[in-house]
Protein backbone atom coordinates (compact mmCIF):
# COMPACT_ATOMS: atom_id res chain seq x y z
CA UNK A 1 0.00 0.00 0.00
CA UNK A 2 1.46 3.37 -0.95
CA UNK A 3 1.79 6.09 1.67
CA UNK A 4 -0.89 8.14 -0.14
CA UNK A 5 -3.40 5.32 0.39
CA UNK A 6 -2.59 4.85 4.08
CA UNK A 7 -5.33 5.67 6.59
CA UNK A 8 -2.83 6.81 9.20
CA UNK A 9 -2.02 3.18 10.02
CA UNK A 10 -5.64 2.25 10.73
CA UNK A 11 -6.20 -0.94 8.78
CA UNK A 12 -9.31 -1.84 6.80
CA UNK A 13 -9.68 -4.84 9.11
CA UNK A 14 -9.97 -2.60 12.17
CA UNK A 15 -12.52 -0.39 10.42
CA UNK A 16 -14.55 -3.46 9.36
CA UNK A 17 -14.41 -4.87 12.89
CA UNK A 18 -15.83 -1.62 14.26
CA UNK A 19 -18.73 -1.73 11.80
CA UNK A 20 -19.40 -5.39 12.63
CA UNK A 21 -19.37 -4.59 16.36
CA UNK A 22 -22.09 -2.02 15.71
CA UNK A 23 -24.29 -4.58 13.89
CA UNK A 24 -23.35 -3.28 10.46
CA UNK A 25 -24.21 0.33 11.22
CA UNK A 26 -21.59 2.76 10.02
CA UNK A 27 -21.44 5.37 12.77
CA UNK A 28 -20.07 8.85 12.47
CA UNK A 29 -16.35 8.55 13.00
CA UNK A 30 -16.01 5.13 11.39
CA UNK A 31 -14.47 6.67 8.27
CA UNK A 32 -10.77 7.54 8.39
CA UNK A 33 -9.57 9.48 5.33
CA UNK A 34 -6.51 8.39 3.41
CA UNK A 35 -3.48 10.69 3.36
CA UNK A 36 -4.16 11.66 -0.27
CA UNK A 37 -7.66 12.85 0.68
CA UNK A 38 -6.26 15.00 3.46
CA UNK A 39 -3.81 16.49 0.96
CA UNK A 40 -6.30 17.13 -1.86
CA UNK A 41 -9.97 16.98 -0.82
CA UNK A 42 -12.19 20.04 -0.78
CA UNK A 43 -12.11 21.61 2.69
CA UNK A 44 -15.86 21.20 3.31
CA UNK A 45 -15.71 17.44 2.67
CA UNK A 46 -12.48 17.06 4.59
CA UNK A 47 -13.77 19.00 7.56
CA UNK A 48 -16.70 16.65 7.99
CA UNK A 49 -14.52 13.53 7.79
CA UNK A 50 -11.94 14.89 10.24
CA UNK A 51 -14.46 16.20 12.76
CA UNK A 52 -16.25 12.85 12.77
CA UNK A 53 -13.00 10.88 13.07
CA UNK A 54 -11.43 13.10 15.72
CA UNK A 55 -14.49 13.65 17.91
CA UNK A 56 -17.10 10.99 17.09
CA UNK A 57 -15.08 7.84 16.45
CA UNK A 58 -15.61 4.59 18.32
CA UNK A 59 -12.87 3.69 20.78
CA UNK A 60 -10.92 1.49 18.35
CA UNK A 61 -10.58 4.38 15.88
CA UNK A 62 -9.80 7.27 18.24
CA UNK A 63 -6.78 8.98 16.69
CA UNK A 64 -3.55 9.20 18.63
CA UNK A 65 -1.70 12.48 19.10
CA UNK A 66 0.78 11.27 16.46
CA UNK A 67 -2.01 10.62 13.94
CA UNK A 68 -3.54 14.05 14.59
CA UNK A 69 -0.14 15.70 14.15
CA UNK A 70 0.39 13.84 10.86
CA UNK A 71 -2.97 15.13 9.59
CA UNK A 72 -2.08 18.66 10.70
CA UNK A 73 1.28 18.48 8.92
CA UNK A 74 -0.45 17.45 5.69
CA UNK A 75 -3.04 20.23 6.06
CA UNK A 76 -0.35 22.84 6.67
CA UNK A 77 1.55 21.69 3.57
CA UNK A 78 -1.43 21.97 1.20
CA UNK A 79 -0.84 24.46 -1.59
CA UNK A 80 -4.27 26.01 -1.00
CA UNK A 81 -3.80 26.39 2.77
CA UNK A 82 -3.12 30.12 2.41
CA UNK A 83 -5.17 30.79 -0.72
CA UNK A 84 -8.30 29.30 0.79
CA UNK A 85 -7.78 30.83 4.20
CA UNK A 86 -10.80 33.08 3.71
CA UNK A 87 -13.34 30.30 3.17
CA UNK A 88 -15.58 29.20 6.04
CA UNK A 89 -14.36 25.61 5.84
CA UNK A 90 -10.76 26.70 6.07
CA UNK A 91 -11.60 28.83 9.10
CA UNK A 92 -13.04 25.76 10.80
CA UNK A 93 -10.04 23.64 9.81
CA UNK A 94 -7.72 26.34 11.13
CA UNK A 95 -9.68 26.30 14.39
CA UNK A 96 -9.15 22.54 14.50
CA UNK A 97 -5.41 23.16 14.07
CA UNK A 98 -5.45 25.53 17.02
CA UNK A 99 -7.48 23.17 19.20
CA UNK A 100 -5.23 20.23 18.40
CA UNK A 101 -1.95 22.06 19.12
Amino acid sequence: MSDKEDRFEITPEVMLQVVEEHRGIIRAGCYVPIRHEVATAEPALLESALVDWWWESPTALIPTRRQVNEVLDILKARPDAVVRASSASWHRLRLMLILAD
